[in-house]
């Protein structure tokens, strides 16, 4: 039973750390595209 315990731990840690580096991930594209309009803006 504390086996069974600690994978679900591990697994929601990596579950979570995945989800972060997913949304980091997509805020940096969506980061890059609002300064790339933003340069052709001022241009």
């Amino acid at each position: 039973m504390d086996t069974i315990k600690h994978i679900g731990r591990d697994g929601a840690i990596l579950l979570a750390f995945v989800l972060a580096a997913f949304l980091v991930t997509l805020l940096a594209q969506f980061a890059a595209d609002v300064i790339m309009r933003l340069g052709e803006m001022m241009m």
